[in-house]
């Protein structure tokens, strides 16, 4: 039978386009296409000093993955920021979890990113890549499957066969909804405020993250002394954290942070996004295969959404170069159920640990905050038990 192409990817963001990049090589031709174009123009401009609001935290295991496949020296240049500790601690408590990357041998826990000069770095890479075509601008609107191929249809009236199509297409994924892949999920009734801020102490290289009963604050460190921030708030506090004027959010989060890097203002406009957790319950089916957030969506508060995304296209990727070794079609259901046995438990173990955090921290019983202060001060009293959070955290 003759494809148009052997593989499509729809979705060119982070995940997706790392996807394509790890399969570039492969001998297949690829799609990859998204509805979304992003705008680029800010790399033509060497004097840009903004920031981008959406950062990443990229761990070890995801740094690895980009100098495997020769991205990493792209990103060096992006001023990436690494991060040498983390310290978190409760809002009722004096306990401090403190986390070293010189406890596990390491120079860093990992890099903050942007994550559009993450994509722009990946979409550079794919312009190279003679096996690979990216449309942007380009949608999904229809999805056939029999025995042999998988066929779409876009908003350009272009229908188009491959062997397996692979949504990387977010959490409101129209590949998994088409591919009638059903997902479980809940939301947080919090939002995600996020913004560049300037704090009067440096911020060392450091994370720093405190649980407060209405959600958890992060800042992250950035290359030039600022900090990317992540306010995970309850609807009704953060809709007023988004009215109030610069000058009374600088008082609040400053006070927020009780002054651990002193006075905190604003640098950058806000944004806000509603967080939810979602999972899907099969992450294949014939011809099809989810990676990323149209799979599964955690809540932020661990930093680990786009690593988990990057597991997924490194664990598919290596799956589909080992069927077309062994002459296998990459598109039969029973080749693409060992992604998801490989990757789903770990996955949904990460959804349970950050849904399970949020829960115990996000609220004002007496009961829980007990049991919070005694967890704080039971890992502070096992040496063991930190570095051993640090490797998992780190992909290890």
């Amino acid at each position: 039978m003759q494809y148009d192409y052997d593989i499509i990817i729809v979705g060119a963001n982070i995940v997706g386009a790392t996807l394509a990049c790890a399969l570039a090589d492969s001998g297949l031709k690829l799609l990859v296409i998204d509805a979304y174009k992003p705008d680029f123009e800010w790399a033509n401009n060497t004097n840009d000093d903004t920031y981008d609001l959406r950062v990443s935290a990229l761990t070890s295991a995801s740094s690895n993955l980009f100098e495997k496949l020769g991205i990493w020296p792209k990103l060096i240049k992006q001023r990436p920021s690494p991060f040498r500790a983390l310290h978190v601690w409760n809002e009722d408590a004096n306990n401090k979890l403190n986390f070293d990357s010189a406890d596990i041998g390491d120079a860093c826990l990992g890099h903050i990113v942007e994550n559009r000069r993450v994509q722009h770095a990946l979409h550079q890479a794919l312009a190279y890549r003679r096996s690979v075509e990216l449309k942007l601008g380009v949608s999904l609107e229809t999805l056939n499957i029999n025995k042999y191929s998988a066929t779409i249809t876009t908003n350009d009236n272009k229908s188009i066969t491959a062997k397996l199509v692979i949504g990387a297409d977010g959490t409101r994924s129209k590949v998994r909804e088409l591919a009638n892949i059903h997902s479980t999920g809940w939301a947080y009734q919090q939002q995600a405020i996020v913004a560049i801020v300037n704090t009067e102490q440096p911020h060392q290289q450091c994370g720093w993250q405190r649980f407060l009963s209405t959600g958890p604050l992060a800042f992250l460190p950035l290359d030039d002394g600022r900090s990317s921030i992540v306010w995970s708030a309850k609807d009704d506090y953060a809709n007023e954290l988004m009215a109030m004027d610069n000058a009374a959010f600088d008082l609040e989060i400053t006070n927020a942070f009780q002054d651990e890097l002193g006075k905190v203002t604003l640098n950058s406009e806000r944004a806000a996004f509603p967080l939810k957790a979602q999972h899907a319950t099969d992450y294949v089916a014939p011809r099809i295969a989810l990676i990323g957030d149209a799979a599964h969506s955690i809540h932020p508060l661990a930093g680990q959404g786009v690593n988990l995304g990057l597991l997924d296209a490194a664990c598919l990727s290596e799956i589909i170069k080992t069927a077309i070794d062994n002459r296998r079609d990459i598109g039969r259901e029973h080749t693409l159920k060992k992604y998801q046995r490989t990757r789903k438990a770990g996955n949904l173990a990460m959804l349970a640990a950050t849904d399970g955090l949020n829960k115990l921290f996000s609220n004002n019983s007496e009961l829980l905050n007990g049991l919070r202060n005694s967890g704080f001060s039971a890992i502070n009293s096992l040496p063991h038990i930190t570095p051993l959070f640090m490797r998992l955290a780190a992909g290890k």
